[in-house]
């Protein structure tokens, strides 16, 4: 069951509360039920459902999951969970702990500080993005029973909210179940979107040194802060990453600097990133990061010259689209991503269709875009004197992040 709500809605709240609501949301098997509910109520609860609940920025998300035969009891489950449950003394308290223990512990280096430095160049210095997180562990420890009683009072509406359910079960029977479970809970109104603020990067590019001095590998990261639209650019964008870990493979199957590099896009409220990582041999980071810099301008400057890997880039994406999901849980997930992102089961046909017709025109235009080297940060963590030689060896002088 997915709410269109998420930690973005917390303005006025809490914050930490969207995680810790769905977090620590538990049944609640030491009610007192009345002689006619008690039977059903343990044997329900003893029908082997696993329940877990995830949170973003957008979304809060409720999921049962169990063996088919007993697929109705599971949805049974779920919405027992939602109405009755409640949120246990023990269970806050234990939140208090980690937060006070989080509080506590030294500020962490590194990891820490390199990532939110990255998150500043592709986001913007004062972005909330880019801020520390630490902050939270004192709103954690401040959270009381009330706060979560009172978020999910009001945000956990049936308005907006998406039910999936996939396996295997008798459609009729289990569109009766969902009825009778659900149909009576209050409409309410949708939370309106989160007004999360754009992405305003300074130009660049970036070069960021990331100190670590422990390291036995570089961890070589470029972003971008990307322009491209992940539904009405889905297609297009498929192929470009596509196209990218084609290239990229040299590292790994030419010079051995790698056991490769992913290619994403990561989409948030704030904008896109098109993000490529990856470790690299020490000895070889310079000659590794000149290879991806040089990959990434090709694509960038005349990607349309670049026939056969768009050709192979397109099969690959098209088959990656076309691909038959097996299995309740693949099933779901997807669906659930799909639901995260604003669309409906109808948008893996539109992306096919979309893909068979992608030109390399369009590919080119959106590399042109997302691959600009003014909205391009490269991080490299590793010790100091490999960060140094590698940047070198592309004529830059990098910014060290302790």
């Amino acid at each position: 069951l997915v709410f269109p709500v998420g930690t973005a809605h917390e303005a006025g709240a809490p914050p930490g509360v969207a995680s810790a609501a769905a977090l620590l949301l538990r049944p609640d098997r030491d009610g007192v039920y009345a002689p006619t509910v008690l039977p059903r109520v343990r044997f329900a609860t003893s029908r082997g459902t696993a329940l877990a609940s995830q949170v973003d920025e957008a979304t809060t998300t409720f999921t049962a999951r169990g063996l088919a035969v007993w697929g109705d009891w599971h949805v049974w489950y779920l919405a027992w969970l939602l109405e009755q449950g409640r949120y246990n003394r023990a269970d806050l308290a234990r939140l208090h702990a980690i937060a006070r223990a989080e509080r506590a512990r030294p500020a962490a280096a590194g990891a820490t500080a390199g990532d939110r430095a990255l998150r500043a160049r592709l986001f913007g210095v004062d972005h909330p993005y880019a801020r520390p997180g630490r902050a939270i562990a004192d709103a954690l420890d401040a959270l009381t029973a009330d706060d979560l009683a009172r978020w999910r009072q009001e945000r956990y509406r049936v308005t907006g909210a998406t039910l999936i359910v996939s396996g295997g079960f008798a459609p009729a029977a289990m569109r009766a179940e969902i009825a009778a479970l659900f149909g009576a809970w209050p409409p309410g109104e949708a939370p309106a979107p989160p007004a999360i603020p754009r992405a305003a990067p300074e130009p660049g590019p970036a070069w960021l040194a990331v100190d670590a001095p422990a390291a036995i590998q570089a961890e070589l990261t470029i972003g971008f802060a990307a322009l491209s639209d992940p539904v009405v650019d889905g297609a297009a964008r498929a192929v470009l990453v596509a196209m990218l870990a084609d290239d990229l493979r040299d590292l790994r199957d030419g010079i051995g600097a790698s056991y490769g590099l992913d290619v994403a896009y990561v989409d948030a409220g704030a904008g896109a990133t098109l993000m490529i990582r990856g470790a690299v041999a020490e000895a070889q980071a310079g000659v590794a990061l000149a290879r991806a810099l040089a990959t990434i301008a090709a694509l960038r400057d005349d990607a349309a010259a670049a026939r056969a890997a768009f050709v192979r880039g397109r099969q690959r994406a098209l088959a990656a689209a076309t691909a038959e999901r097996r299995g309740a849980t693949t099933t779901a997930d997807h669906l659930v991503e799909l639901t995260r992102r604003g669309v409906g089961p109808e948008h893996d046909a539109t992306l096919r269709a979309r893909l068979a017709a992608t030109t390399p025109a369009e590919v080119a235009a959106l590399a042109a875009r997302d691959l600009a080297a003014a909205r391009m940060a490269v991080q490299l963590r590793a010790r100091a004197a490999v960060a140094d030689a590698a940047f070198a060896a592309v004529d830059v002088r990098p910014t060290h992040v302790p």
